[in-house]
């Protein structure tokens, strides 16, 4: 089993077969990530981590629990087998942020085009993934549709969809680091065009 990502929530590992397995992180492990995010990117003191760790877990567990109940396609999701509250299997896909590595700017926003379309049919069955982060928690399966791979912050509530939607997720230096930087201000544009009548 090989590390191949981690993020502050989870660790991807390759599991062989086409699969990847995504375990939580321990509060050590995802401490380091955040510091380093903290650094990066301006973000609050970590200082209040621990909160945000908590937090972090409970949106986690209720992430993969409405995964399993959800009646929508599983292929939207990288067909996940949810082995636990913290751990589950995904199908291995490129991430858009490697899709945009390799594109060119055309290309590069027909990928967003279609970024915003998907994450306008969630929208449409009553979830979001919190940040809209492209780069990281989107891929490319292996028919070429666009996929959720990140499944620990999904928005499930009016309120909070309401919410992350009102202050535009999408336009935080996080998000935008995984974009090339001449289309940052395309991809800002077309998410603002198409969400902000609905915050």
């Amino acid at each position: 089993m090989k590390l191949i990502n981690q993020g502050w929530q989870f660790s991807v590992y390759d599991i062989g077969n086409g699969r990847v397995l995504k375990k939580y992180n321990s509060f050590f492990g995802a401490w380091g990530v955040m510091l380093k995010e903290s650094i990066l990117y301006l973000h609050p003191p970590v200082i209040r981590f621990c909160k945000c760790y908590n937090e972090g877990r409970k949106a986690a567990s209720r992430s993969l629990t409405f995964i399993q109940q959800s009646t929508l396609d599983k292929k939207l999701f990288g067909n996940p087998l949810v082995i636990s509250e913290y751990e589950y299997e995904q199908e291995k896909v490129e991430t858009l942020g490697a899709v945009f590595k390799r594109v060119s700017a055309e290309e590069a926003k027909c990928v967003i085009d279609d970024f915003v379309d998907f994450a306008f049919f969630l929208y449409n069955h009553s979830l979001i993934e919190k940040n809209f982060n492209i780069a990281s928690n989107f891929g490319r399966n292996a028919a070429g549709e666009i996929i959720l791979i990140d499944l620990g912050e999904i928005c499930t509530s009016e309120t909070e969809i309401k919410q992350r939607i009102a202050i535009r997720a999408w336009s935080t230096a996080d998000v935008l680091a995984g974009l090339p930087t001449e289309l940052r201000a395309y991809f800002i544009e077309r998410l603002d065009a198409t969400f902000q009548s609905k915050s």
